[in-house]
């Protein structure tokens, strides 16, 4: 599989996670993706995924917490954390794609 193949997929994984997060189906970035990997049969592509959004969080383990120390205004004003999750896929599709 090419480059542009394995791309592809990872658009689809992310765009269906980005659905599954905005339908309030899911409420986390990793569960998300995981779901989204299997529903369409991209398990391997899924890891990679998952393990970038760790790789991103590190040294912490959740989004919220990530939030709170990095972005402590953002956190403080008690906003819509499914905005930032929806902005990080967003991101991460824009990432992909470039």
């Amino acid at each position: 599989m090419d480059t542009a193949d394995v791309s592809a997929i990872r658009v689809k994984i992310l765009r269906k996670a980005r659905e599954l997060v905005e339908d309030d189906r899911f409420t986390y970035l990793c569960n998300a993706i995981g779901e989204a990997g299997w529903l369409l049969g991209q398990e391997r592509e899924t890891d990679v995924l998952v393990a970038w959004v760790q790789r991103m969080l590190v040294p912490f383990s959740t989004y919220t917490t990530w939030l709170r120390h990095n972005h402590r205004e953002v956190y403080d004003k008690k906003g819509n954390p499914k905005e930032g999750r929806l902005a990080w896929i967003d991101w991460m599709i824009k990432e992909v794609q470039s």
